[in-house]
């Protein structure tokens, strides 16, 4: 086993491989010919590594690549899942989570992924679609694709209900409205579980929208 020089670029993009896979640090110890302590060490040194492959330059710059070219993030995980003998990689919700991230909003890989959604609809519905990049929402628009922050409550009376000026969509249904006031009045934690299971349960069947992707986010600190 090789113990004594240091790990390489490559080798590191391995263990994070590796550990989003679910590969325990013996097999990925086995596969570098390293001591499972030195990559144990490697681990300590940039734990980040465990939770975001993100952070390989290898497959960041694949994702990078593949967003550009085209392809969706659930085409780019795919890929490399089945890549990687059906081992996941990196999951399209981290991805999406990226793409909307303000750290890629220069690299504008929202426009690929705007521009990829449009040459499916080209393809599959036979629509022309152009795809216009905008500050602000304008009110005719035909189809928006935006990231929308939810908070931890799940009251989304301002996104959905009928009479506020911030539910872009213009959806309107009586059920989801007297849903949404009842989740604000009711206490109750069971109650209101039940009321905003059903609220979400309406508006998926209705589908005022398309929803890509929710992403979950953790905070790490050292005890």
């Amino acid at each position: 086993m090789k113990n004594k020089c240091k790990l390489t670029a490559i080798e590191r993009d391995k263990i994070a491989i590796g550990l989003a896979s679910g590969a325990s640090l013996r097999q990925i110890a086995r596969e570098l010919k390293r001591s499972v302590s030195s990559v144990s060490e490697e681990i300590k040194r940039n734990s980040i590594r465990r939770l975001n492959p993100l952070k390989s330059p290898s497959i960041y710059s694949y994702v990078v690549r593949q967003l550009r070219s085209g392809w969706s993030p659930e085409q780019i995980a795919g890929r490399l899942k089945k890549d990687n003998g059906g081992k996941t990689v990196i999951c399209h919700e981290t991805i999406y989570q990226y793409i909307y991230n303000p750290q890629a909003k220069d690299k504008k890989l929202s426009e690929y992924l705007a521009e990829t959604i449009a040459k499916d609809w080209e393809n599959v519905l036979d629509v022309d679609v152009d795809v216009k990049i905008i500050n602000s929402i304008e009110p005719d628009f035909q189809a928006i694709l935006i990231a929308q922050e939810i908070p931890l409550d799940p009251d989304q009376h301002a996104l959905w209900h009928s009479t506020q000026e911030t539910n872009i969509s213009h959806y309107q249904d009586l059920k989801i409205d007297k849903l949404l006031e009842d989740g604000r009045i009711i206490s109750d934690l069971k109650k209101r579980k039940e009321i905003y299971q059903d609220f979400q349960k309406f508006l998926v069947e209705d589908t005022p929208a398309i929803f890509l992707s929710h992403p979950t986010t953790y905070t790490i600190t050292r005890k």
